[in-house]
């Protein structure tokens, strides 16, 4: 999660919250950001103890991201549909901070996709414009296909979307 918060922008250390723990503590000009992890029955009291202690970090230092305040807790996969309840509980009090129920992110895709709502934005893709039928042309070359049948099914395909081979 460091990782990718960090790549994010975010300058992150470890932080102690009283009644949590070791916890992240992310930071931008626009947000802060702490990062626990829970078990489902101690959840909503340790993301309470967060919320606590994070807005108490913003008041120490005023500025204008103390409105954007997020507690992200990582907990292990759902069980049962209580567990599902204890989320939509949790994530629903938006008082003082957003909070996120994020399941299971060990790895970086999971990290990523747990916190990709704080993250920016990336650039699209850049993917290379292709010709798909000079890609096929090529493909058929390749196949050892002859070449006047090729151009002939292509020519077909192009003037009414249906290979004809005459």
């Amino acid at each position: 999660m460091r990782g990718v918060l960090e790549d994010g922008g975010y300058v992150v250390e470890t932080l102690q919250h009283e009644g949590v723990g070791d916890a992240l503590l992310a930071e931008t000009a626009y947000a802060l950001v702490s990062v626990i992890e829970a078990e489902w029955e101690n959840l909503e009291d340790r993301v309470a103890a967060a919320q606590a202690s994070l807005t108490t970090v913003a008041a120490e230092h005023p500025s204008a991201r103390r409105w954007d305040l997020y507690v992200v807790a990582v907990v292990p996969p759902l069980a049962t549909p209580l567990h599902d309840t204890i989320r939509e509980t949790v994530e629903n009090d938006t008082r003082y901070a957003r909070k996120f129920v994020v399941v299971g992110a060990s790895d970086k895709v999971g990290a990523e996709r747990a916190v990709r709502a704080l993250l920016p934005l990336q650039p699209p893709a850049d993917i290379p414009q292709v010709d798909a039928l000079e890609a096929i042309r090529a493909g058929l070359d390749d196949e050892g296909v002859d070449t006047a049948l090729a151009e002939a099914a292509l020519a077909a395909f192009r003037s009414r979307s249906e290979v004809h081979i005459p």
